[in-house]
Formats: C-alpha cells, structure tokens, sequence
C-alpha cells in the first residue's frame, strides 16, 4: 500500500489495493466479507500473492468494556514455512504412491516406514510391519552383511541391488531384487535404509523355461534315449 496514501484511505480502496497484489482475489473479498459479516469473530487464513509469498492473516476483534469498537488485521510472512510443508506433503504423497518400499532403522534392523504398496506386496498391514524385524520376512538377511552393504555404499555412493527372498504372511517365498540407499544424518552417519522391491519370480521362471527349452533341444539331439525329468516334479 503507498504510504502517502495512507492518511486518505478509505476501507473500499484499502481492500482493492490488497486484492490486486493477491494471486486469487475473489478469496480476500470473501474473506472481507466475512469479516465484515461477523465483526466479533476471530478468523485465521492463508492468502497468497501473485508473486509468490504467502502470508498468515489473523483477524482480531478490537473490544472497549465488552463492545467491539474495531478490528485489528495482522498480516505474517510464512511464505518459507508453507513452501516448506508444500515440498514434506509432496515428498509424502510420492512417497505413498510409489512403488514398495520400506525404511529400516540401521542399529536396530526394525522398519520404520512402510508404503501401501509393500503392504500390498509382503501382505503384512502396515500396524505389523512397523517395529518388525527384517529378517521375519527377508530370508537373506544376517546381521554380518549390514557390514557389507555399508562398505558397498561408501564406495559406490550409489543405491545397491542385489537378490534375496521374501516370505510373504501367507508363506509363500518369492525372489526379490532389492535395491537399497543409505539416509545420513548431518554428520554423514547412516541412520536408515531406503529397501525398494522388485518381484523377479516372473524373471526367474521365464529364465528357467528358457533353460529347460535349451537342454530339450540339446537332449532331443542325441542319438540315444534319454530319460528327462525336473528335479522339482515328484
């Protein structure tokens, strides 16, 4: 608002000036308008401006003996605090919507977080899954190889893969391709495990059919009988 403005400013003109500066000003005529509606009610709102701050607007009653004489507008910048819960939300929403994955705790190998998909994919709900140790559901964890992931880590400084095998609730066993990232504290500490999945029983069995068309071309090539039989048939 111009200074030298001030001292011959009616409410009307005030209003226009701020609704002008406001990314959305249809919101802070409607929220005049309340206020103007209910002066002895306090309100608090957000409005944002066409450049991007965004401020706090805190609307106080002004009262003598009892009797509103007035309102007081209080304006705050808390254009770093919202943009700052707008990045967390969004984190949380990737987050929740990615792919499955978990976090492990590095000291005590319990999952701290865990999205809807690897609840999906491990069929544990999340209120079993949190606190769990990984090795009630990951068949290829021991504790020596945190040593080796760690060591791993460090020296590439990028995510690792590597397989392993998972038992779901129901106890079925599949194998899994994890890729896991280290989060550290600011003294460059790890502190969690960032655990992606990946199902590969798919891979697997295609690999093993390929396998299995290979040998019977070969076998079928031979000049004597031979007798084939998969070592998992009974």
């Amino acid at each position: 608002i111009p200074e030298e403005s001030l001292t011959m400013l009616d409410e009307a003109t005030a209003v226009e000036l701020q609704t002008a500066q406001a990314k959305d000003p249809e919101q802070l005529r409607a929220l005049t308008a309340r206020r103007k509606a209910d002066p002895d009610a306090e309100d608090l709102s957000l409005v944002e401006l066409k450049d991007g701050r965004v401020f706090e607007r805190h609307v106080q009653p002004q009262r003598l003996r009892g009797k509103t004489v007035g309102v007081v507008l209080s304006y705050r910048d808390v254009t770093a605090q919202s943009r700052y819960e707008t990045r967390m939300m969004f984190n949380h929403t990737v987050l929740e919507n990615s792919g499955p994955m978990l976090w492990v705790d590095r000291r005590t190998t319990c999952v701290t977080y865990a999205n809807p998909a690897v609840c999906t994919h491990i069929g544990y709900p999340v209120e079993e899954l949190l606190g769990m140790p990984i090795g009630q559901f990951d068949l290829g964890y021991a504790p020596e190889r945190v040593a080796v992931l760690d060591a791993e880590l460090e020296r590439t400084g990028r995510p690792v893969s590597f397989e392993s095998r998972h038992r779901r609730k129901d106890g079925r066993i599949f194998p899994e391709m994890l890729t896991i990232t280290a989060v550290r504290d600011a003294a460059g500490n790890t502190q969690q495990y960032v655990a992606l999945f990946s199902d590969i029983s798919s891979t697997k069995q295609h690999e093993q059919e390929l396998q299995r068309a290979a040998l019977y071309d070969l076998l079928t090539g031979l000049p004597n009988r031979v007798h084939l039989r998969d070592r998992l048939d009974h």
